[in-house]
């Protein structure tokens, strides 16, 4: 990451802006379109707290979203996740690239809010999430999305491992008798 030189100025008087303090004024920056060329540019830096503050925002760039996907640190995927306005931004082809991480803390976000997904093919997506090795990923997509889950879905966690899973997939199917 390259070097960012942020400087806070006060009657003509600059201060040099240390990690602590920029995730001190991110915290009270407005998350407003003015702000995302600000977001995207503090996306450079080495600060964890800051990139995950800015993970957490609505208005970010297409560019800031694809950094934020690139990053191997811990949680920043989360925070997207859970931000609704991102979720209906993310392609079909950028959730799959989250769930191929295999995290089931993601694929349980990507299940609980799969009606969010406004950019992807939410019966290939329910599909991916309903063979995962993690038996709560498949009960949140049956606890969130179980009318909209197709009956193949459906009889397939049936068979699966998992008393719960199988359970709510089967009352789930004679509900729709």
């Amino acid at each position: 990451m390259k070097a960012l030189n942020i400087i806070f100025t006060l009657n003509d008087k600059k201060i040099e802006v240390h990690h602590k303090m920029l995730t001190t004024i991110l915290d009270y920056t407005p998350d407003i379109k003015e702000n995302k060329q600000i977001f995207e540019d503090i996306l450079s830096i080495n600060n964890w707290r800051a990139i995950s503050t800015i993970a957490h925002y609505d208005n970010l760039s297409n560019k800031a979203v694809k950094k934020l996907l690139k990053s191997d640190r811990h949680g920043i995927h989360t925070n997207l996740l859970r931000n609704k306005t991102i979720r209906q931004r993310l392609t079909h082809k950028q959730i799959i690239n989250i769930i191929n991480l295999n995290n089931p803390i993601h694929c349980e976000e990507i299940a609980s809010n799969l009606s969010d997904f406004k950019k992807a093919n939410k019966k290939k997506l329910a599909k991916i999430l309903s063979q995962h090795t993690d038996p709560y990923v498949k009960y949140k997509l049956l606890l969130c999305n179980h009318k909209k889950l197709s009956i193949k879905v459906l009889k397939r966690l049936c068979k699966d491992e998992d008393p719960a899973v199988v359970s709510e997939a089967c009352r789930y199917i004679n509900l729709r008798k």
